[in-house]
């Protein structure tokens, strides 16, 4: 895809399952819950980019 900016992420979701992931949202790390060590892990490896495919399959 051109001329999108690369900070941007482009997702499809089927309709059906749009209400249940808003639901949910919440309960997730993308709402107000808090995350686990392993997602902090996670995240800081690919944060920092010192990272292998094998490295993040790991965690």
């Amino acid at each position: 895809m051109e001329n999108w900016n690369p900070a941007h992420l482009i997702i499809s979701i089927p309709k059906p399952k749009l209400d249940p992931i808003l639901k949910a949202m919440d309960k997730s790390t993308a709402g107000t819950a808090e995350p686990s060590k392993q997602f902090e892990e996670m995240t800081e490896k690919m944060v920092s980019r010192k990272y292998s495919a094998s490295e993040v399959r790991e965690v």
